[in-house]
């Protein structure tokens, strides 16, 4: 049975080794993406807490100050919008996603 073999093993071997090598390459940028959309979501639910922490101190305390605030190493930018009368109008927290693009996440102040 050994002395029939010709060679197939290593043709066979190095077929299957590539099918491997293409499907690994075709989703490994789709696991990148998800992943980094994981991060982007995970930063978007930070910067909606800031924001609603943000106005309850406001109603609490009756202050409303530009700040930045740091969260699990991400850096969240709060701002106020405020009226003619210099009462605040609505809160908007700034931040950069995992995608190095600007985000803004604002609520208005009732």
């Amino acid at each position: 049975m050994l002395r029939n073999c010709r060679g197939f093993f290593l043709v066979e071997l190095l077929l299957s080794l590539s099918i491997w090598m293409v499907m690994t390459v075709s989703l490994l940028p789709l696991y990148i993406h998800v992943s980094k959309q994981s991060l982007d979501i995970q930063q978007e639910v930070q910067a909606t807490h800031i924001v609603y922490e943000v106005l309850q101190s406001y109603v609490i305390e009756g202050a409303a100050e530009d700040k930045s605030i740091t969260r699990e190493k991400f850096v969240f930018a709060v701002t106020w919008e405020k009226e003619s009368d210099g009462e605040p109008k609505r809160v908007c927290v700034n931040y950069e996603d995992a995608f190095q693009r600007a985000q803004e996440k604002c609520e208005r102040v009732k």
